[in-house]
């Protein structure tokens, strides 16, 4: 849960907005609280952190989890 998510696939499981659930692609670029995936024909969205669930790389990671700066939650694996 704590790895670059950067180049992976995404997809929303479960969102607190319902018009994201099923969105797929690969994660381009990630903030505190969105992560930004490319879908098909190269269209980008954002998609808020909190109130989330993603399948990325085939792992269930809830939204809520890693709604902090990616280099925080980077950091946090040489902590473990």
């Amino acid at each position: 849960m704590y790895e670059e998510f950067i180049g992976l696939p995404i997809e929303v499981v479960r969102s607190n907005n319902k018009s994201l659930i099923g969105k797929k692609g690969r994660v381009i670029d990630e903030t505190q609280n969105l992560l930004i995936i490319e879908e098909e024909e190269k269209k980008i969205s954002k998609i808020l952190k909190k109130g989330t669930i993603f399948k990325i790389n085939n792992k269930i990671i809830n939204g809520n989890k890693i709604n902090k700066r990616p280099e925080d939650r980077v950091k946090l694996i040489k902590k473990l």
